[in-house]
């Protein structure tokens, strides 16, 4: 099954969940002690002026979808505390019991708006945590993307939102992530990056939104790493960091997982870029990594496709063009 094939097999929107009663909203808005896991939400919650959730949440599986979160200017986590980080949201697939790793129960048709995030939005389909072993073995599958695609979170939107990083990446959509749209949303504090699109993932949409933080390290920020047919578009961004802005790119054999999908037919469009370290090359870099030869790049050997067979990036059909940089220096404090 090809990628677009899986994409278009996938089931329609869900309706929306049921709003919280009155105990899940005490529970999910009182003091967070130290410590304190995230809350797995599976009703949809309307915060009131004044409220707050001072933790995390857990969107896991189906019994997640449809699940509304508006803040109306509200913070989900705890100011200042960003690094914990106690605002963490993760919107994360169940796997359901079989033998061959490949079915999931996964989130689908979620909202977040008007929140002011003290931490960042992850995403997880059959990536959850360290086990890289099962992702490496379900990479060795020639389906490997249909399976990852129809594994992971679909049709997730965060809008007119604010996300105040405190050194996690604010926004990583994981293996096979589609159809997630992050729009109309400020993105600040400190990062190595600040959205990173995984391996298999596609169709998501990076909008109108203000980047802005301070960089650690070397990295650009956006990241497109093995994702396609996105589109990144709108978006201002302050550069504060060699890395640039965006760069697409593949990560060969990372963990010993074969990337099977290169970084094409993105549309990368009208994006509005400051360059606040006086950048030696363009902002936007396609085909990043094609010349880098990395040690984990022979992880993967042995089969006939993907970056198993070739370690070049691969990228092509992307359509990016409008976007403007301008000049400012600005050294970066971090």
């Amino acid at each position: 099954m090809t990628m677009l094939m899986a994409i278009a097999a996938m089931p329609g929107p869900v309706g929306a969940q049921e709003a919280c009663n009155a105990q899940v909203l005490a529970r999910l808005t009182a003091p967070a002690g130290k410590g304190s896991a995230s809350y797995p939400l599976t009703c949809s919650v309307t915060l009131q002026k004044g409220q707050s959730i001072p933790r995390g949440i857990l969107l896991k599986g189906q019994n997640a979808s449809g699940v509304v979160i508006d803040c109306q200017g509200g913070t989900i986590g705890v100011e200042g505390h960003a690094a914990k980080p106690s605002g963490r949201i993760l919107i994360q697939s169940a796997q359901v019991a079989t033998v061959d790793d490949v079915h999931w129960s996964r989130p689908t048709d979620i909202t977040i708006r008007n929140c002011r995030i003290m931490g960042s939005i992850r995403t997880r389909g059959v990536d959850p945590g360290s086990n890289h072993e099962r992702e490496a073995r379900l990479s060795r599958r020639p389906d490997w993307t249909a399976v990852a695609q129809r594994s992971a979170p679909t049709r997730i939107k965060v809008v007119d939102s604010e996300i105040d990083a405190g050194g996690a990446i604010p926004l990583y959509l994981g293996t096979g992530t589609t159809g997630f749209t992050l729009s109309n949303t400020k993105i600040r504090g400190t990062a190595v990056l600040a959205i990173y699109l995984d391996q298999e993932s596609a169709q998501n949409r990076i909008e109108n939104n203000d980047i802005d933080i301070i960089v650690k390290g070397r990295r650009e920020l956006i990241a497109v790493d093995g994702s396609a047919h996105n589109i990144i578009r709108g978006n201002r961004m302050a550069i504060r960091s060699p890395g640039g802005a965006i760069r697409l790119y593949r990560n060969c054999g990372e963990r010993g997982v074969i990337r099977h999908q290169t970084p094409s037919f993105n549309q990368v469009s009208h994006n509005f870029l400051i360059d606040m370290v006086q950048l030696n090359g363009p902002g936007i870099v396609e085909n990043s990594r094609s010349h880098r030869k990395a040690p984990y790049c022979d992880l993967d050997k042995g089969y006939p496709f993907g970056s198993s067979s070739d370690d070049r990036d691969g990228g092509h059909d992307n359509d990016i063009r409008e976007n403007r940089m301008v000049k400012k220096h600005t050294p970066d404090p971090g």
